[in-house]
């Protein structure tokens, strides 16, 4: 998690496939907004695969728009 101009940007969390269905990620997000909020920010950004849009969804997160990433190829 970032925290930028007032909003709470959550990427890259991931929990290992041996560790899965465990509670691990659903505490995480919840540690991660605990410290947002602890700075005062309320706003928040998540970027999600498909797999992990599930698991979002059931913590009460919605869709603003679908995310596409770009690379420069080396």
């Amino acid at each position: 998690m970032i925290l930028v101009g007032g909003l709470a940007v959550y990427d890259r969390i991931v929990t290992h496939q041996d560790h899965r269905r465990k509670g691990l990620a659903t505490h995480i997000i919840k540690e991660l907004e605990s410290i947002a909020l602890s700075k005062g920010i309320s706003e928040n950004f998540l970027v999600a695969t498909e797999l992990g849009k599930l698991l979002y969804e059931s913590l009460g997160w919605k869709i603003y728009c679908l995310y596409s990433s770009l690379v420069i190829p080396e």
